[in-house]
């Protein structure tokens, strides 16, 4: 039971104060239209297949690979404050992912894509408590040195071609219409990118994503604040292992070949050069 205030106002409860609370609103007028807009242009690419050559669908296809690799690279420098250049690592088990999936164990192409995303995310767990021991650019080279240990550990394993890459067969079987397999990859690909870009902006405007900008901004105020800086940056360096589970995944599903070095090779640290 409340009493009267001495003045002879009434103090503020709990359903006036609620009253009284600015609201927080999720969706505004603008954000609204923008989601309108996003939508449009997403449709429009999924029919582009229909409108435009073949080949243009191939360049259309290696665009979606690289806006997941930079939004997972936004995700991991840009909200984490980490900057690996060993990204890469993840790439090569979502390509080379396809094929053991796919081509030896059977499984359709396709459905592989989600699976070898989450093989990268499990493997980028125990990494993350390895790399978290580094700053800097320690940090940097100790991912670097992880990408290396996963190449050299890959191409000793004959069943994927070993040093030689591999071809992933399993995808010229199950759509044997080159025209109709291009058009599955871009398929594929705009999926996949539409599922990362929504994801890392729905992390941004979590607490999650709240806390990682105070921890990008000044991690000591962060921590004393109550904000746990390990776990923040643990699940951003997964995320962004996935989405480039993802990316790895897209490059074996639109070129049907796997290399491990050279200039474009999953393994290459190029694609952090991309990012």
């Amino acid at each position: 039971m409340t009493t009267p205030a001495a003045d002879g106002h009434e103090p503020p409860t709990m359903r006036t104060a609620a009253r009284i609370a600015p609201r927080i609103r999720r969706f505004t007028p603008a954000s609204i239209a923008g989601l309108s807009v996003m939508a449009a242009l997403v449709v429009l690419l999924a029919v582009m297949p229909y409108l435009v050559p073949i080949a243009t669908s191939r360049q259309l296809t290696n665009l979606f690979v690289y806006v997941i690799i930079a939004t997972a690279w936004n995700l991991l420098a840009g909200f984490g404050g980490m900057v690996s250049i060993g990204q890469q690592a993840y790439i090569g088990i979502g390509a080379y992912g396809v094929v053991v999936f796919a081509d030896n164990l059977g499984l359709d192409p396709l459905l592989s894509i989600p699976i070898v995303a989450v093989v990268a995310a499990i493997v980028a767990i125990p990494v993350s408590y390895l790399a978290f021991r580094l700053v800097g650019g320690y940090f940097a080279v100790g991912t670097w040195v992880v990408a290396e240990v996963v190449r050299l550990t890959t191409i000793h394993f004959p069943q994927v071609g070993a040093g030689s890459g591999v071809s992933l067969r399993a995808m010229t079987q199950a759509v044997p219409d080159p025209d109709l397999r291009t058009a599955v990859g871009y398929w594929a690909g705009l999926v996949c990118a539409v599922v990362v870009v929504a994801a890392v902006v729905l992390l941004a405007r979590s607490r999650i994503g709240l806390a990682l900008t105070a921890v990008r901004d000044e991690p000591t105020a962060a921590a004393t604040s109550g904000v746990n800086v390990v776990s923040a940056k643990r699940i951003v360096f997964i995320v962004a292992a996935a989405a480039a589970g993802l990316a790895g995944a897209l490059i074996a599903i639109s070129t049907l070949r796997v290399q491990p070095g050279g200039p474009l090779g999953v393994f290459s640290v190029q694609w952090t050069a991309f990012m």
